[in-house]
């Protein structure tokens, strides 16, 4: 399910393998904040600083992508 669908902004903080390259697309699983529309902006300026405070722990989430005929297909997990 995309970010925008749950009213939410993914931020990417860094990548975690599980490659995946086609000649249309280069992708991987990716670490990073599954921040609520309502404070996606206040997060931003703290995410553009390269200073994350850790009052935002609980948002962090690993996007991983899965295949299935064809189609990709992310979701957000925590663990």
């Amino acid at each position: 399910m995309e970010a925008k669908s749950q009213g939410k902004v993914f931020f990417a903080d860094c990548g975690e393998g599980n490659i995946l390259e086609t000649p249309d697309l280069e992708c991987e699983d990716m670490r990073g904040w599954l921040i609520p529309k309502e404070k996606a902006k206040e997060f931003e300026t703290e995410w553009q600083q390269g200073k994350v405070s850790d009052k935002w722990t609980e948002f962090i989430f690993w996007a991983e992508w899965s295949e299935n005929d064809g189609n990709i297909k992310i979701r957000f997990e925590t663990y």
